[in-house]
């Protein structure tokens, strides 16, 4: 069995996207979610609207702009648009 350097890449990640404020639409915090949503750990903090636009699958964004917050996002996706590496 070799080492695989890029199993942390191709895993997925569960994320919560919220607003810093209740008002605020503009920037958006990024946190990873672990034990089913019981602890989370920030990830990324200012992330811009096209940030998560490019973060996200076309159908999950949609589901964003409806008002949901919690997805599954690849480890590569994280690293490329957040460059942020789990």
């Amino acid at each position: 069995m070799g080492l695989d350097g890029f199993k942390n890449l191709r895993k997925t990640y569960p994320i919560q996207i919220q607003a810093p404020s209740a008002s605020g639409v503009y920037d958006y915090s990024v946190y990873l979610e672990r034990y089913h949503g019981a602890e989370t750990k920030l990830l990324a903090k200012n992330v811009s609207e096209d940030q998560v636009q490019e973060l996200l699958s076309e159908r999950d964004y949609m589901k964003f702009r409806d008002g949901k917050g919690s997805f599954r996002v690849s480890g590569f996706r994280l690293a490329e648009v957040l460059e942020v590496v789990l």
